[in-house]
Parts: C-alpha cells; structure tokens; sequence
C-alpha cells in the first residue's frame, strides 16, 4: 500500500487538502480518528486516551485493503500531542513512529488564519508546533514535502500526490 499522509499543527489545511486531493485523484481518504473520538467524549481525554486512539487510528489503517490512501494525520500527530500536552509518551506509540516509513508525509505549515473549533487547543503556538513535527519526521528520516502558501496549498499538495501516486 502506497499512502500520503498530512501532518503539521492544527488548523493548517490537513482535511481540507486530504479530502481534495483524495477527490481529484479518486484514492480512499481516512479520516483524523480524534476527531471521532474527540466528538464522542465532548472533547474529554486523559493521557492513556492518546494511546487507545493511536492505535484504534493505525488499526483503521492496517485493515484497510486499498492499495492507495490518503491519510489525515497518522501516529507522529499522537507523539506531538502527548508531548505537548503531557511531557511523555505512552511506550506503544514510541515503538510504533516508524510504522509507516514508506509514506510520504505532507507537513502543513501554519500560514493559513486559525480556525476556531472546540476541539482545537493550540491557536498560539502552531510555529512551535510545525517545528516539532519537521524535527521529528527530519529524526525519524521520513520523506516529507512543507505545503505552504494561503492560495496555492492546495495545488501544490495535489501536484506531489499525483506524482507519488504515479498518476
């Protein structure tokens, strides 16, 4: 399975380019799984609800049988978040970064206006953040493009997919 998978802060464009691009391109799109599981807790959790919902977010990935994804986050989104938000790590999501090495990650860069959602909890560190992940894929060695500009996000994004995906 081939898979492009949007990473970076939030309220930088994730969904809205993955569910363009898996649109245009006409390839399955999983949605963010905190999202779901954020919704149905009314935007309650605790530490150990950043582990059941990595894993519950890699088992959706792991069944699915289509030989091309487009994923909106993936685990690099739940190590961020728990060392933000706890100082630490659940051990299962550390043993797991790498789990989908042979994606390509598209890393959204927080130029875009912040986007009010009651599930959102960072509108005034999004550069820090977009550094966190740039610093933990660069560490990881996963291949990554930045999308960047307000305008052309979107185009750029479904240049990289159509050539990652062979179109």
């Amino acid at each position: 399975m081939k898979s492009l998978i949007l990473t970076g802060p939030e309220s930088t464009g994730k969904t809205t380019i993955a569910q363009h691009v898996s649109k245009e391109l006409k390839i399955d799109f999983i949605p963010e799984f905190s999202r779901a599981y954020l919704t149905s807790t009314n935007g309650h959790y605790e530490y150990s609800d950043l582990a059941k919902m990595a894993r519950e977010a890699q088992a959706g990935i792991d069944i699915n049988t289509a030989t091309k994804l487009i994923l909106d986050t993936d685990i690099l989104t739940y190590k961020i978040w728990s060392e933000v938000k706890y100082q630490r790590t659940d051990p299962w999501i550390e043993a797991n970064l790498k789990i989908n090495k042979h994606s390509l990650y598209l890393l959204c860069y927080p130029d875009i206006a912040w986007s009010d959602d009651p599930l959102r909890e960072n509108p005034h560190d999004r550069l820090v953040l977009f550094t966190k992940y740039e610093d933990l894929l660069r560490t990881l060695e996963l291949d990554y493009f930045i999308i960047c500009g307000k305008n052309s996000r979107l185009l750029k994004a479904l240049e990289i997919a159509t050539n990652y995906f062979n179109f």
